[in-house]
């Protein structure tokens, strides 16, 4: 590493880019780092840096040039009384999360078929939930139930609270880097959707340690069935094994359910 090429002002000069303004620093810093071991030309730093995070993060946003229209439909969700309103309203904040919006045609059937094999949840721990949380209308959890959500993005974190406080939910979001830090948690239920393969880009041992760390005594865990382009090039039987290989069967009992347009395990505590 050249001696005027420092990973803090890297990783300040990618946080100012339009597309990673808000990401988690750390984690910014994390790639600037181990890019600078790689390489002393400060442009192709930056270059593989924003390549990687484009990669696990930003790719999955959707247009989010909007912020303030966004905010609005978020705070007027305190006025929706009528469920099918409101789940209207969400599937149109859903609509902006391309790992979301994935799953718009199928969420009655996807949170129908995971509650229907839990006993009843009170609380939930979401891991990289992206706009995950907009599905609680979806979710069939107790009275006064408790969510808690993590991700990278600082302004998906804010639309996150606002929403939780728009419709009274014992909630909160916070941002965090999982590769460098894990939230401990009470919660029943963890969430890990389709995240795994993103975070396994930045460490090639961080679904293993992420599972290992997990302490709710149930757990959803999935993986995409097919690429953003629409391919699948046999992604759900790869990421079938390799799930197998780094879920540790004298922890959990594991069920793979029954869903073709992503690959979903239901973890349960022994």
């Amino acid at each position: 590493m050249a001696a005027d090429i420092q990973p803090d002002s890297l990783a300040d000069e990618v946080l100012r880019g339009k597309n990673f303004h808000g990401i988690d620093r750390t984690l910014v810093l994390q790639l600037a780092e181990r890019e600078c071991r790689l390489s002393d030309n400060r442009k192709e730093i930056i270059k593989n840096v924003k390549s990687k995070l484009h990669q696990v993060s930003a790719v999955y946003r959707g247009d989010r040039k909007r912020p303030a229209a966004l905010m609005a439909v978020v705070v007027g969700l305190s006025e929706l009384d009528d469920p099918q309103t409101l789940k209207e309203a969400c599937r149109e904040l859903l609509q902006e999360h391309v790992s979301a919006q994935e799953r718009l045609p199928f969420l009655e059937d996807f949170y129908g078929e995971i509650f229907s094999r839990l006993p009843r949840i009170d609380s939930v721990l979401d891991l990289a939930c992206g706009f995950n949380p907009f599905a609680i209308p979806w979710m069939p959890l107790e009275e006064n139930f408790v969510y808690e959500a993590y991700d990278v993005y600082e302004d998906m974190i804010r639309l996150i609270n606002a929403f939780f406080s728009a419709r009274r939910i014992q909630g909160s979001a916070k941002q965090v880097n999982l590769i460098e830090t894990f939230p401990e948690s009470p919660a029943e239920l963890t969430f890990l959707l389709k995240t795994v393969p993103c975070l396994e880009q930045l460490d090639k041992n961080a679904g293993r340690q992420i599972l290992a760390r997990i302490g709710s005594p149930f757990a959803v865990v999935s993986f995409p069935a097919r690429s953003i382009s629409g391919r699948s090039k046999g992604m759900p039987k790869n990421y079938e094994a390799h799930f197998l290989d780094i879920c540790d069967p004298a922890v959990w009992n594991i069920q793979k359910l029954p869903f073709s347009y992503e690959l979903v395990f239901l973890l349960e505590r022994k």
